[in-house]
């Protein structure tokens, strides 16, 4: 019976250290994009005029734990410089189900004359939005209601979008156009993949695998607390990402066994 208790007990510890290096390591990350000064937007002085390269736009104390304060106004103005777009990806999103209660409209512009985007509330809302031009206008209000924690969207500065031609592809970036016959040459031409998805490449056997020419430093058997490995001297270690998720994209991890394919856990993809 004590062995049995002693086992549980080592479980439960287990479970509290990986919720506890899980929540240091969300706050970490966070840590790595600075959040734009919303207390401003919802002052007497708004809109908040935003022309940081990226950043952070949340609404007022957002936390995911809390919930958003009652009877906000708060708005602000995106800026990119001439001929770049404003990329917005919505990582969180938690406004009352009633529009009328809470919302966030995003028009294209510098104020609410412009075309309205999007007239948000609820949980749902696009991954991402791309401006036509190099500002946006956000809008943001509550009630005295207030029953969710808010939202959370990160901002960044891109290219314009690139428009292609016949007999041209768009990279996923939507900032290059290569040629048709750059496609599936086993050159990353577009810099994010596109070209080179599904192209059906059989897998050579005959390649030498596990040889880097940076070698390792070996014998670290811990996961937690073990030391930092030298950056090249395992090139075949990959990082699956989710491209709707960016900046926080990681889900998985992989190794590379050719050129076009690797290996990984079954629970990493949808069945």
């Amino acid at each position: 019976m004590s062995s049995n208790l002693q086992l549980k007990q080592q479980l439960i510890n287990s479970f509290v250290l990986s919720l506890i290096l899980g929540i240091i390591a969300v706050k970490a990350s966070s840590l790595d994009i600075e959040r734009v000064n919303s207390t401003v937007a919802c002052g007497p002085t708004r809109p908040l005029v935003v022309n940081e390269s990226r950043g952070l736009v949340t609404s007022p104390s957002f936390n995911n734990f809390h919930f958003y304060e009652p009877n906000l106004n708060c708005t602000w103005r995106l800026v990119a410089p001439k001929e770049q777009i404003i990329k917005l990806r919505i990582l969180d999103f938690d406004l009352a189900y009633y529009c009328e209660e809470a919302a966030l409209d995003i028009y294209e512009g510098e104020n609410e004359r412009g075309d309205l985007i999007g007239h948000f509330c609820g949980y749902k809302a696009p991954r991402q939005i791309l401006s036509r031009g190099n500002s946006l206008y956000l809008t943001f209000f509550t009630t005295d209601k207030p029953r969710n924690t808010g939202f959370r969207i990160y901002l960044e500065h891109s290219p314009s979008i690139a428009h292609c031609k016949h007999g041209e592809l768009q990279c996923r970036h939507q900032t290059k156009c290569v040629t048709i016959d750059l496609v599936c040459n086993g050159v990353d031409d577009c810099g994010d993949g596109t070209d080179e998805e599904r192209c059906e490449v059989p897998v050579d056997l005959n390649l030498s695998c596990g040889n880097p020419q940076i070698p390792p430093v070996l014998g670290n058997k811990r996961i937690v607390g073990g030391r930092d490995a030298i950056p090249g001297s395992w090139p075949w270690q990959v990082s699956l990402r989710v491209r709707e998720l960016e900046p926080y994209s990681h889900q998985c991890g992989g190794s590379l066994i050719n050129r076009q394919w690797m290996v990984t856990a079954a629970h990493c993809f949808r069945t």
